[in-house]
């Protein structure tokens, strides 16, 4: 009678093979698979390269809270992390985290040091799970990582390159060409450009908005009545002094405006106190127009024209794609978009926001 052909049980590969292969405890090989930040970013990149190899699959499991964090890039000189702007957004992620028993954190950080840092381990000991990105720029480098390590996160109007697939926006353009197109009906030919958005991808849409509408009327477009960070120093505390400051610059050009247009209403606000402390009258001798229309702008006196944009709902639908990342781990890859980078497709919930230019009342 023939012996029976012994046959070799396959090992399954676990986290003991993985350290066997790299010489390292299986201890730091669970840690780097589960993104641990006191593992560097080397060893975890090396540990899921070998996992991957060995085709070890990670088992997914649910936290108990799952922490969402608005992670905010302020400027140097800035003294408070929060705006009209920041408030709405902040607003719709604390909603949707409300109604899913979620926890909400928020980190602020200069850009350099969000660029030098490792991200993900200064979140990670913070036990977030997921991220909302607030002013991040084109320059904003750690979104590589981010991509690479699989890391839930979703931007809010702008982000870098790599980031796009993963980016909330509005039609910047669209809309700031309207809102232009709104002024020169008005009668205005010369309107001053208060741009605190620049380096920013939506301040990047609005000012060829801006420079599109001009163009469609025949209207050149004139530098000097555009004014930005690099004409402030950079040393603007806030959007109140920015509009504040930028009309002071803009009235004492040759050509003068006659109208401003503000990337915020905290920037309008600020325009229209410098108009007013010099005894002009809004909208009579100069006209003011501004994004966001945020809570406060029920209370301005005079009414303030805006572009109105849903800041809150942006927030809650950020939140909710963090939160659908999170739970299926999905990649920044697979995401369908149309147009180009950024854009999501119609079957998307995140879609092109359209807004309305409220004129302010006789």
């Amino acid at each position: 009678m023939a012996a029976k052909k012994k046959t070799e049980k396959k090992k399954n590969t676990s986290i003991y093979t993985i350290a066997e292969a790299l010489n390292v405890t299986p201890g730091t090989v669970s840690r780097a698979l589960n993104n641990r930040p006191e593992i560097s970013v080397k060893t975890r990149k090396l540990i899921r390269q070998k996992a991957g190899e060995l085709g070890f699959k990670l088992r997914s499991f649910e936290p108990r809270v799952t922490n969402i964090c608005m992670v905010i890039e302020v400027m140097p000189n800035q003294t408070s992390l929060f705006s009209p702007f920041v408030d709405a957004v902040l607003d719709g992620v604390w909603k949707y985290c409300t109604e899913n028993d979620m926890e909400l954190s928020i980190f602020g950080e200069k850009p350099d040091r969000l660029n030098e840092c490792d991200l993900i381990r200064v979140l990670g000991r913070r036990s977030v799970n997921g991220a909302v990105f607030l002013n991040a720029t084109r320059q904003s480098s750690y979104f590589t990582a981010l991509n690479e390590q699989n890391f839930p996160y979703c931007c809010v109007l702008s982000g870098a390159p790599e980031a796009f697939q993963w980016t909330v926006l509005s039609d910047g353009a669209g809309l700031s060409r309207r809102a232009t197109k709104h002024l020169i009906d008005l009668g205005h030919r010369s309107i001053g450009f208060l741009d605190t958005l620049s380096g920013l991808e939506i301040g990047t849409e609005r000012r060829a908005g801006f420079e599109a509408a001009l163009a469609a009327e025949g209207l050149a477009l004139n530098p000097d009545l555009i004014y930005s960070h690099a004409d402030s120093g950079n040393e603007i505390a806030d959007g109140f002094e920015f509009g504040l400051r930028g009309v002071q610059h803009l009235l004492n050009q040759q050509i003068k405006p006659t109208a401003f247009m503000a990337m915020s209403d905290e920037v309008a606000f600020g325009a229209m106190r410098e108009l007013i402390a010099r005894g002009y009258r809004v909208p009579e001798d100069f006209s003011v127009l501004s994004f966001d229309d945020s809570k406060f702008c029920q209370f301005a006196n005079p009414p303030l024209t805006v572009i109105s944009q849903p800041n809150e709902r942006f927030g809650y639908e950020a939140a909710k794609l963090v939160s659908r990342r999170i739970r299926t781990k999905s990649s920044y890859k697979s995401v369908s978009t149309t147009g180009y980078p950024g854009r999501f497709d119609r079957t998307w919930e995140h879609r092109t926001c359209t807004a309305q230019v409220l004129s302010p009342k006789a």
